[in-house]
């Protein structure tokens, strides 16, 4: 096995819609619509959190139960992706 994985998801960005009304300042919720085969399923909502004071940005993919955020799988880096 190599020693680093890619998961080489890369998303056209109509297929990402911002959820202006669940997001406020520096914590950003994105609609991932289907698309194709590359992307489905229940974790449709991806959510951005800006840390300003540490440089970098929390990534959590989940989705919406009963109007909160069920977070799934997240990670860190200091890449804005919408950028």
């Amino acid at each position: 096995m190599p020693e680093i994985i890619d998961f080489d998801i890369k998303l056209p960005s109509k297929a990402i819609i911002h959820i202006k009304e669940k997001s406020v300042y520096n914590n950003n919720y994105y609609k991932l619509n289907d698309y194709g085969d590359w992307l489905f399923g229940r974790c449709d909502i991806l959510q951005q959190v800006c840390h300003e004071d540490e440089n970098c940005y929390t990534y959590s993919i989940g989705y919406f139960e009963n109007g909160n955020f069920q977070r799934m799988m997240s990670w860190v880096t200091n890449v804005d992706i919408f950028e």
